[in-house]
């Protein structure tokens, strides 16, 4: 149910969703590849543009890129997480996408930094992250049709 009464412009969450698809190809085809940042970048793409698509359909345009926060902002209009989702692939992702680990590097998946301590970090799988983004675009179907 859309909280903003402003209608989605025409072709806009068609777009939205195509460039979901996007990058879950992206996604997968980077999953073999062993590149680290590249990979995250592109994984905390794919969820930032998922969410936001669930608050759009929604009435919320939200800005930002914190996964957290939009995942918090989604759950509040009704989208179904598990907190596992969240522990273990929402957070994961957003600790390099958007926080920047322990050496709070902001961005860290898209800019280098100098040289630091290296530290193990839980890394969501393809398919964790494919799963959860098609229960995403699921329940944004779902919404269309109400």
């Amino acid at each position: 149910m859309r909280n903003n009464l402003d209608p989605i412009p025409d072709g806009l969450l068609e777009d939205y969703l195509s460039y979901i698809d996007q990058y879950r190809t992206a996604s997968s085809l980077l999953a073999s590849s062993g590149t680290l940042f590249p990979n995250q970048q592109v994984r905390g793409l794919l969820l930032e543009l998922s969410l936001k698509t669930y608050l759009l359909i929604c009435g919320n345009t939200r800005k930002g890129h914190n996964l957290k926060e939009l995942a918090d902002d989604a759950v509040k209009e009704g989208l179904r997480l598990d907190p596992q989702d969240l522990l273990n692939i929402i957070n994961p992702i957003n600790n390099i996408y958007y926080e920047g680990g322990p050496w709070d590097h902001r961005y860290l998946s898209r800019y280098p930094m100098e040289r630091k301590a290296a530290l193990v970090v839980s890394i969501p799988t393809h398919k964790m992250v494919d799963d959860l983004i098609n229960r995403i675009v699921l329940q944004i179907s779902e919404l269309q049709k109400s």
